[in-house]
C-alpha cells in the first residue's frame, strides 16, 4: 500500500513510512505528485519519485509475464542475496553513507519482481520494466531525487492496460467518488510543525534526526477532469 494511503487511513506506524520523512525538518514541503490519463484501452501515468515502487508493484502483481528490467535499487540494507534468490542479477554494487546502490539488469518473472516490491518497501526500486508481451511498461530515472534540487513531476511514467484501472484507483485514488474520468491530477503538501525527539536521543543530533517523529499536516488535492477537492490530514510519522 502506498504510504500516502497509509497515512490518510490512520496506519502510519510502519518503519518504511518513518524512513521517508527522515530527510524533513520543520517547514513546508512538496509531496508526491501524479497525473493519470484514461485513454480508453490504456491508462497513462506520470509522477514524482515517491510513486515508482507502487507503479512497479501494480504492474507485476497478478502477472505471469517475464519482464526485461534495468536500473538501480537503493536500499538501507544489502539485499543482494534476496535479489539473487529471485533470479535478479546485480551487475554492480556500491555503498555510501550506509546506503547501498545495486545496479541490476536481466529478464525476470513478474512474481519474483512483485515479491521484491512487497518485501522491501523502504528501498527505492528504480527499474525500467518491459514485459516480453504487451504494451505495458514502466520507465524511471535511475538516481533518487535530492531534497532541494527542484521537484520532478515526471520522474517516472507508466502505461497500463485498462484491466488494471481498479488497482490504480485503489492504490492512488482511494478517495475518488466516480470511477468515470478522463484525467486526474493528485498533489500533496507537507506542513511539519514539530519534531518529536525520543528522550534517549536528546543531545545526540545524528541519532535524534533518524529516530525523531515528524508531526504536521498533509494537504491532499485531487483534481478530476478540472474539478478540485482539497482535504487536510494530521500525521505523526
Amino acid at each position: 500500500m502506498h504510504f500516502i494511503k497509509e497515512i490518510i487511513q490512520r496506519n502510519p506506524e510502519k518503519e518504511y513510512i518513518h524512513k521517508k520523512f527522515i530527510k524533513y525538518g520543520r517547514g513546508e514541503f512538496q509531496g508526491p505528485i501524479m497525473t493519470i490519463r484514461n485513454e480508453g484501452n490504456m491508462i497513462k501515468i506520470s509522477s514524482s519519485d515517491d510513486y515508482v515502487n507502487s507503479l512497479g508493484w501494480i504492474m507485476t502483481k497478478d502477472s505471469r509475464d517475464e519482464f526485461n528490467i534495468s536500473g538501480s535499487i537503493i536500499s538501507w540494507e544489502d539485499i543482494t542475496s534476496h535479489l539473487s534468490e529471485n533470479n535478479i542479477t546485480v551487475t554492480k554494487s556500491s555503498k555510501k553513507k550506509g546506503v547501498y546502490t545495486l545496479q541490476v539488469k536481466g529478464s525476470v518473472p513478474a512474481e519474483n519482481l512483485s515479491k521484491i516490491y512487497s518485501e522491501f518497501p523502504d528501498a527505492q526500486i528504480l527499474l525500467d520494466l518491459n514485459p516480453a508481451i504487451g504494451r505495458e511498461n514502466l520507465k524511471t530515472k535511475k538516481k533518487p531525487q535530492k531534497l532541494g534540487s527542484g521537484f520532478d513531476q515526471k520522474f517516472c511514467s507508466a502505461v497500463f492496460d485498462i484491466k488494471r484501472l481498479k488497482s490504480v484507483i485503489d492504490e492512488f485514488c482511494f478517495d475518488l467518488t466516480d470511477e468515470e474520468f478522463k484525467g486526474i491530477h493528485i498533489t500533496h503538501r507537507y506542513s511539519i510543525g514539530d519534531i518529536i525527539i525520543p528522550e534517549e536521543y536528546m543531545g545526540n543530533y545524528a541519532m535524534a534526526r533518524i529516530h525523531a517523529k515528524r508531526k504536521g499536516l498533509l494537504k491532499r488535492t485531487l483534481e478530476v477532469d478540472g474539478k478540485k477537492t482539497e482535504k487536510e490530514h494530521e500525521f505523526i510519522v
